[in-house]
């Protein structure tokens, strides 16, 4: 292995590590299937979800919009949100797949931040328009969700 996936892969064993804590966590910070508001004001969305990617959109109150955090993984209407193609880089895709309880499918919350145990980066709603992508973190307002708006 070189240099840059041994630091992958110490960095993954670590996570691994507290994934029971973080579990905990998510179910506290998260605990029903409820909206998750961007911090801009709209809602994530599944309706217009296609494999391509997840999307915001105004808030409506539709179960396509509901999520919830399950054994580390963030769920709606029974698929996961899931890093698309396992990609371990920044503006990756976020789709929503069947669940099958792979790396790419496992979130932890950080804060407001909602952030993939693949590689540590956020979930992003706001630098691509409505789509969201998985970004380096770095506290902007489209790395914020919470439940209540």
């Amino acid at each position: 292995l070189g240099a840059s996936s041994r630091r992958q892969a110490k960095w993954f064993l670590k996570e691994k590590v507290n994934l029971t804590l973080r579990e905990r966590s998510l179910a506290q910070t998260y605990p029903a299937r409820l909206p998750l508001y961007a911090a801009n004001g709209n809602c994530l969305d599944s309706r217009r979800a296609n494999p391509s990617s997840l999307q915001t959109a105004p808030c409506d109150g539709m179960a396509y919009q509901d999520f919830a955090f399950m054994h580390n993984t963030l769920q709606t209407l029974g698929q996961c949100v899931s890093v698309s193609s396992g990609r371990f880089s920044s503006r990756s895709r976020i789709s929503l797949v069947a669940c099958n309880g792979s790396i790419e499918q496992q979130w932890f919350a950080d804060g407001q931040r909602i952030r993939s145990i693949l590689n540590g980066q956020c979930l992003d709603a706001n630098k691509t328009g409505s789509a969201v992508r998985l970004q380096s973190c770095d506290d902007s307002i489209g790395q914020q969700f919470g439940r209540h708006h």
